[in-house]
Order: C-alpha cells, then structure tokens, then sequence
C-alpha cells in the first residue's frame, strides 16, 4: 500500500506556494528533523530519495582519481534531481551496520562542494542546500555531517565528463541510470518547478513517525 501511495504522489502535478517552499527549507535547516530521519532510516537500505556516503575519494589521504571523485558527487546531485529529489548524506558509512563518523574541516568542504557543483553542472543553477548536521556516533562522540539537500528540478540536469560528454543521469532505486536527455525530459512533463515534494514524500511514508 505504501507503495501504491508513493506512486499516486509522486504522479500529481507539482504545485508549490513560496509559503510551503519556505516552510521546508525552514525544515532542511533543522538538526533536530534530520537526526531524527536518520536514526529511522540508518538500519534500511538505501532508497529512491536518500543515500549514505562515508566520504568522497578526494578528502582522503589517497587522493586518488581526484578528478573522477569530483564529477562522482555531480553525478548523485544530478540524478536526485532528474527524478524525485532526495538527501546525500556524508559522513555515514553506506554498509550496514552504518557508523556515524563525521567530517573534518566541514566549512571548507562545503565552500568546495559548491564550487565543484557550480563548476560541472551544465546551465548551473542552484537547486540544492548544503547544510551540517551534528550527529552523536555510537562511543557518543559529537560527529558533523554534510547532508547535500537537492530538489526535484522541471529542467533535466546534466554534468560535463572529463571528455566533455554531457551525461544525464537519473536515481532508480538506490543506485543511478544514465539515459537520454529527451527520455528524463518526458518523465518531467508534469514537474511546472523546482521542489523539495520528496520531502513531504518522506512524511508521507511514515519514515519520520
């Protein structure tokens, strides 16, 4: 039934008023939401609209493939927003059992994740929030995570490859497709804007209660 219910709304006609936009960047802001979203959902296997990630290659002492590492987080930004929206969540290990173990140096990654994201992603426009949450790992130690925030967009979101092809890649289950652009385009025919609906999404399935 869930089921059932995730596909009726996600097939409606998006409609946001700047009061709810508001409201639900109001929410992205909150520690509190998000500590709590991820204590629901850290012992589940990843979904459509939420994914786990310990840290991105180009943060660690190895330093290796620091190209491809960078265009990697260009493509997850992308693929929430060629389909439903959804939360990249760093600093959490993404095998179960997940471990809660922060970052260093958060508000230089930040600054940094925004340059690499304005500076790949094609017609760049900002539809996402960076924010960092404060989590308490396992031993009760505070960590600080970087949650990637991203919304649904009307437009088809694209990112340059290092060959300067254009990819088009899209969230299916807990993992990213790549298809045409034409094929994302149709699929977003009832999307009139930007949005964060996957959030209500979130509610809506009771993952939050």
């Amino acid at each position: 039934m869930k089921t059932l219910k995730y596909f009726r709304l996600h097939k409606k006609e998006v409609q946001y008023s700047k009061e709810e936009t508001a409201r639900w960047l109001s929410v992205i802001q909150s520690n509190v939401f998000w500590e709590k979203f991820v204590k629901n959902v850290s012992n589940k296997k990843e979904r459509v609209y939420f994914d786990f990630k310990r840290t991105y290659n180009w943060w660690t002492p190895n330093r290796r493939n620091i190209k491809q590492s960078k265009l990697e987080v260009c493509k997850d930004v992308c693929s929430f927003a060629n389909e439903r929206g959804g939360v990249l969540m760093i600093g959490i290990t993404d095998i179960l059992p997940r471990k809660i173990v922060g970052l260093e140096d958060v508000e230089n990654k930040k600054k940094e994740l925004h340059e690499i994201l304005r500076t790949n992603i094609r017609k760049y426009n900002k539809v996402f929030e960076i924010v960092d949450v404060n989590l308490t790992d396992e031993k009760g130690i505070n960590r600080t995570c970087i949650f990637i925030v991203i919304q649904q967009t009307k437009d088809v979101k694209s990112f340059v490859k290092r060959d300067g092809v254009l990819c088009y890649p899209k969230r299916e289950s807990a993992g990213t497709i790549f298809l045409p652009k034409e094929n994302i385009r149709q699929e977003k025919s009832r999307i009139t804007q930007d949005n964060y609906f996957f959030l209500r999404i979130i509610k809506s399935l009771r993952i939050l209660n």
